[in-house]
């Protein structure tokens, strides 16, 4: 059995499907990005190089997610934690970020139907816990040097309106940061002691 080593990259509650080019085997069909296993490989570190490969990423490979069958193929599932570098299209001609829900509407390859379906029994059957990170991630952003107008700029996301804070150096805006953090900590420790009596 051939093994195959697919991505599943998450952008918040999407994850990203490519749709194989013309000229391509499946041409037309989407799925989600990744290649075959070589001989003597591991399977994320062969994912690994698919995704540099035909996306032109450089990828950090997660847990596994699945392994499903199709035919003669093995296809292993992994999670990809985060990624550098601009995705350019090789082997597809499109991509798009999807629900798991709108995902299944699309003309999937099998096995990745199959992954799909697994992804939303997962999600059905747990529960989805926020970490603290998440919640400060979904809050602020991390200091970012704008080039253009030579400032740090660190980013703030409300549920009805975001604002963007400029700093002349690094430290004041890390401190900026790192105080609204501290904030944002003591507000959710004093949220779950409230629901906790």
């Amino acid at each position: 059995m051939i093994k195959v080593a697919a991505a599943v990259i998450k952008y918040e509650d999407k994850v990203l499907l490519m749709r194989r080019a013309p000229g391509q085997k499946h041409a037309g069909t989407w799925e989600f990005p990744g290649g075959k296993v070589e001989n003597g490989e591991r399977t994320s570190a062969a994912l690994a190089r698919e995704l540099d490969e035909e996306l032109y990423i450089k990828a950090k490979i997660g847990k596994l997610i699945t392994s499903v069958s199709d035919g003669e193929y093995e296809i292993f599932a992994y999670d990809v934690k985060y990624f550098d570098g601009l995705i350019k299209l090789h082997v597809h001609d499109d991509m798009q970020w999807v629900t798991l829900t709108d995902a299944l509407k699309y003309n999937l390859l099998p096995a990745d139907r199959k992954i799909v379906l697994h992804m939303t029994k997962t999600k059905e059957q747990s529960k989805p816990k926020l970490s603290l990170q998440s919640v400060i991630n979904q809050i602020i952003e991390q200091p970012v040097f704008d080039e253009k107008i030579k400032l740090y700029v660190v980013a703030i996301k409300n549920i009805f309106f975001g604002t963007t804070r400029y700093f002349n150096n690094q430290h004041s805006a890390m401190q900026f940061y790192m105080d609204t953090v501290r904030d944002i900590v003591k507000t959710v420790q004093n949220t779950q002691m409230i629901r906790q009596k």
